[in-house]
């Protein structure tokens, strides 16, 4: 995606990087194994959605890098670049569809996209919370709001965009301890100010909500289960 096409859903900033930090963190051994299943090697060149300081600095890459942010429409033209790596891609932007078919056509013959996204299924806390429960139900309200796709769709996307050969698999998301169990009340804050825009909740109720949910995962041998991530690849003809 290049700067002018890029059309993020509207996510509270500091919140989201917090997340995607965290999230980054936590999934880095299961994403050095989704690069190795795919194919991508340490010094193949790389697209990315994502910051490639995180790219070369934790997951090691050594080959030639370039942010979808970076490209402008002299970079229009299909390039060398054989692999395309996006975290939360598909979730993160108004047009999905239109962003899968930029990536297409800037990948060479046979170059792969690869994506990490939410998934969408059983999400539980024990014991019960009742602000964990709310969460849930503030998060598909928004979800729903902006149009955000399900894993259902993706396959049907990137078909679409031309993509063939689409692998799907699943790493599951369980937090009994530690600072991980803040996924959840960071994608609550990350949504907050969504959700006062488009009215779907009071002020006040979220940010008490907010810091209720906060105390739950701070207490010792509380669980948080979310649906996991989905790692997905598929290849240009």
């Amino acid at each position: 995606m290049t700067k002018s096409s890029k059309n993020n859903i509207g996510m509270g900033s500091a919140a989201e990087k917090r997340l995607r930090q965290l999230l980054a963190n936590i999934l880095l051994p299961a994403t050095r194994s989704f690069f190795k299943k795919a194919g991508l090697k340490t010094n193949d060149n790389l697209l990315s959605e994502i910051s490639k300081g995180w790219l070369i600095g934790q997951a090691n890459l050594t080959g030639k890098i370039l942010e979808l942010d970076e490209m402008t429409s002299k970079d229009l033209a299909p390039s060398d670049f054989q692999f395309c790596f996006g975290r939360f891609m598909l979730s993160s932007v108004a047009d999905p569809q239109n962003s899968l078919k930029e990536v297409f056509e800037r990948l060479g013959p046979s170059g792969k996209i690869l994506l990490e996204e939410w998934g969408q299924g059983s999400l539980n806390s024990f014991p019960y919370s009742f602000a964990f429960n709310r969460f849930l139900e503030l998060n598909k309200k928004w979800r729903n709001a902006n149009g955000l796709q399900h894993i259902a769709s993706w396959n049907n996307l990137l078909h679409q965009a031309g993509f063939v050969k689409i692998s799907i698999q699943h790493v599951p998301a369980v937090f009994l301890e530690g600072r991980n169990k803040q996924v959840a009340s960071l994608t609550f804050e990350s949504i907050i100010d969504g959700l006062v825009k488009a009215k779907l909740a009071d002020p006040m109720e979220l940010h008490a909500l907010l810091e209720e949910l906060k105390s739950f995962e701070q207490k010792k041998h509380t669980l948080i289960s979310l649906p996991g991530i989905y790692q997905i690849w598929a290849s240009r003809p």
